[in-house]
């Protein structure tokens, strides 16, 4: 199920908050996509803190300059 997820690619909500968290660290996403953007390896949750991971950043700084 995960390399099915990872596959998937980026829908536009995923996007969204990931770029939100980038922007806003106190935002909370919703558990559910929490969990998806986790299991794509995007975001880790580490002491009750969300924080993107290498790949997510990567994604993130892609979107934003038009890749």
């Amino acid at each position: 199920m995960l390399r099915d997820a990872v596959l998937e690619g980026a829908y536009p909500s995923e996007i969204e908050v990931l770029s939100r968290l980038c922007s806003e660290p106190a935002f909370r996403p919703d558990n559910d996509l929490a969990e998806r953007l986790q299991a794509k390896g995007w975001l880790e949750h580490v002491a009750g803190a969300y924080l993107l991971t290498i790949s997510g950043r990567t994604l993130i700084d892609r979107r934003m300059r038009g890749g």
